[in-house]
């Protein structure tokens, strides 16, 4: 309940999110049941040097038969950094 209130109250992040220049990796499930996928999409839209990864499989947990992809998502957003 924590975390959806601070996510309806926090308010429209989407300018803050255009001024960052570090390379990010926006992660999630398209069964997350507490963020709809659009929601990661957009800020992966937002987000100048974002990777936008979508796992069919997943909810709103780091599943650990998924641990290798979701690896290799981070490592290639590591290597984008340098």
């Amino acid at each position: 309940p924590r975390q959806a209130a601070a996510i309806l109250c926090g308010g429209d992040r989407t300018a803050g999110l255009r001024r960052v220049e570090a390379p990010a990796c926006v992660i999630h499930g398209a069964l997350d049941p507490l963020v709809h996928p659009d929601g990661g999409r957009r800020t992966a839209e937002a987000l100048p040097h974002a990777e936008w990864v979508l796992f069919d499989a997943m909810a709103h947990d780091l599943p650990r038969p998924l641990w290798g992809r979701l690896t290799q998502a981070l490592v290639r957003t590591a290597a984008r950094a340098r």
